[in-house]
């Protein structure tokens, strides 16, 4: 390598490393996804020796907290056979889910708001395991043993394969974009419901309905057991910040803070989790705080000044870093506990649930174009399901400002005289986007996806703005299912 290369790539290094951690997180999540992980990764592979010592932590991390969520569940109800698992917020590795079937999980759903896993990643993680099967042999059981085996024999041409045989193997389903506070599968369908360092990221009310939602799913007898990281993210990566830095906000100022979405934090202390528990149908079985004395020092010395709602609370519940809550459904009325833990609905006895869980919600999209190319919308009908129920459909019109296809006409059959007086896609955008942003979107096939990305590529672009507001399109079906 030339010594002028050599030079201009120690100096880029050098660049990244003044701008690494959370502040280039914070910078990169206000690109578009997939663009923005893409960029994460590669970024920090410019500073091979950091970025390293930095998954190391992480999957360290990851690996303590999956054997205490074992632990914590196990000390309440053995894991059942055949048991099926729901994780809430996979994230872009699949270590944590991979160690919960090593410790005896049999099926495994992890779901998550955006498609982030990171093959690469995954590869790096298995290699991790490789170089640590002696830490990990000490902490499974004899049984469990010949799991791990299985694991660490994988091997595969490509990261991507890789981590196709890892899901096949440990009978993972991945499924991305997915809200976890409106899956609409059926009651009583799952074992366990667990996540790792994801409710704090989750807004109050949004965690109210995903908890209900959980409840409902979880069978008589059933475990949800969640890890919390209660700190201010922006202290992992700089030593200099406090974990309670964040508390020193007024709930104005933090909504006014910039936030990319996967930064937000939602500030509740480890005090503010079993009501939300209780009031979604739980009985909380055990809270565990982790107390970080500099927390307590930076409180009491006003290191970190207080807003004012964090004033009046004890500051032991504020410098808490880390939280674990495990919590059992509560039995809806006419289901009996027999020993063994699960419930049984006694006979001629129909169950009913107090507090009923809405049916699911979300926005149905149908898109024709008036030619091939796909943002020339003539048409969009939508169709709006709110708890379950079909509202009023509506469609509009639209004037795609371009010559009609007589093939698309067929087809359809809007003509260029129907739409001429219809407004053009541009002047309904803000009204539509305001309709479906942050909603659930389904489609018959991916053409409508595609033909509403592409007329917003081309509005954004004329207007100058960086991305569409967020929305959630449900996946296509595929097979195998658990495809990444």
């Amino acid at each position: 390598m030339r010594p002028e290369r050599t030079a201009r790539l120690s100096k880029i290094r050098h660049q990244v490393a003044a701008y690494s951690g959370p502040r280039l997180r914070r910078v990169l999540q206000t690109f578009p996804n997939p663009l923005s992980d893409i960029c994460y990764h590669q970024t920090h592979r410019l500073l091979k020796p950091k970025y390293l010592k930095r998954m190391e932590r992480r999957v360290n991390g990851r690996i303590e907290t999956s054997f205490r969520l074992i632990d914590a569940i196990r000390a309440h109800k053995p894991l059942p056979d055949n048991a099926t698992l729901l994780e809430v917020g996979t994230g872009d590795g699949l270590i944590a889910t991979i160690l919960l079937w090593l410790q005896g999980v049999d099926r495994i759903v992890s779901v998550d708001l955006s498609r982030r896993l990171n093959p690469s990643l995954i590869s790096w993680q298995i290699n991790y395991c490789r170089a640590h099967r002696q830490t990990l042999f000490e902490h499974l059981r004899p049984e469990r043993e010949d799991r791990l085996r299985q694991l660490l024999e994988l091997r595969a041409g490509s990261p991507l394969r890789l981590t196709r045989r890892v899901m096949e193997l440990c009978n993972i389903t991945y499924i991305a974009p997915a809200d976890a506070a409106r899956l609409p599968w059926p009651d009583a369908s799952i074992d366990l419901h667990v996540s790792s360092r994801t409710l704090e990221h989750i807004p109050p009310e949004t965690l109210r309905q995903l908890l209900r939602n959980a409840s409902r799913m979880l069978k008589p007898g059933g475990i949800a057991a969640h890890w919390i990281d209660n700190a201010d993210h922006s202290s992992h990566g700089n030593p200099a910040i406090s974990p309670v830095n964040f508390l020193r906000h007024s709930e104005q100022e933090w909504i006014r803070l910039p936030s990319p979405p996967l930064l937000y934090q939602n500030r509740l202390r480890p005090s503010e989790y079993p009501p939300i528990f209780e009031k979604a149908g739980f009985n909380v079985l055990k809270l565990e705080t982790t107390i970080d004395q500099r927390c307590v020092n930076d409180i009491k010395t006003g290191a970190v000044p207080l807003a004012p709602q964090y004033q009046a609370m004890p500051v032991n519940d504020l410098a808490a870093t880390k939280t674990l809550i495990v919590a059992a459904p509560r039995p809806s009325p006419g289901i009996t506990m027999n020993h063994s833990g699960n419930g049984t609905p006694p006979p001629n006895i129909r169950q009913q649930n107090p507090n009923p869980i809405p049916g699911p919600s979300f926005i149905a999209i149908d898109v024709e174009t008036a030619n091939e190319n796909p943002a020339s919308i003539c048409q969009i009908g939508i169709a709006q399901v709110a708890n379950g129920r079909l509202q009023a459909p509506t469609s509009l019109l639209i004037n795609p400002q371009t010559p009609f296809r007589e093939f698309n006409t067929n087809r359809h059959g809007i003509t260029e005289a129907a739409v001429r007086n219809a407004p053009p896609l541009p002047a309904v955008y803000p009204q539509l986007m305001r309709q479906l942003s942050r909603q659930i979107i389904a489609s018959h096939t991916g053409f409508d996806r595609a033909a509403l990305s592409a007329a917003a590529a081309i509005i954004l672009a004329a207007c100058r703005r960086r991305q569409a507001p967020l929305t959630h399109w449900l996946p296509q079906p595929q097979n195998p299912a658990n495809q990444v």
